[in-house]
């Protein structure tokens, strides 16, 4: 933090430091969540990244407090699915689908599952990611355009192989 500071004050030079607070897990609930944003953001933290046992929640709690301080929240995540962190808003979903829980058929709210397979491999060609896929991009187009105060159209759609066309 002390060279972040020095950098942006012109005493030392550098790049800007986007620096990420510690994980945003073992939380005991959304006030925690929240108190723990604000505590670091105070501090100088850019950004913030959700990991796997957070409940949605928690983070909603966290994306509207950084949020409302102009941060972003990516996330790691299992217990929450990819499509319950967008319609959240969250920022940035880390490891594609590679680490996507939505598509265990045993996966439960707000927890993990108890497999550790890797569930794109079988599902990538699936109906479901692709809607997934359509249902990311979406909710990004709107989000985006509520950035730019502006009217946005969808720059592209999805194949069902869960590929963007244009």
């Amino acid at each position: 933090m002390k060279l972040k500071r020095a950098i942006e004050n012109g005493t030392r030079p550098g790049p800007h430091l986007d620096v990420t607070g510690p994980y945003l897990e073992m939380l005991t609930g959304p006030e925690d969540a929240r108190q723990t944003v604000a505590f670091w953001a105070d501090r100088g933290v850019t950004s913030f990244k959700a990991y796997k046992h957070i409940t949605r929640e928690e983070l909603s709690a966290a994306v509207k407090e950084a949020h409302k301080r102009g941060l972003k929240v990516t996330g790691h995540l299992c217990s929450v699915t990819y499509e319950e962190a967008a319609e959240i808003g969250i920022d940035n979903l880390e490891h594609g689908f590679f680490v996507n829980t939505a598509l265990d058929p045993d996966k439960k709210p707000d927890a993990c599952t108890d497999s550790d397979g890797d569930f794109t491999l079988e599902h990538i060609s699936s109906a479901e990611a692709g809607r997934l896929i359509a249902t990311l991009s979406r909710l990004s187009a709107r989000r985006h355009c509520r950035r730019c105060r502006r009217r946005c159209a969808t720059a592209f759609s999805t194949a069902a192989t869960g590929r963007p066309t244009k």
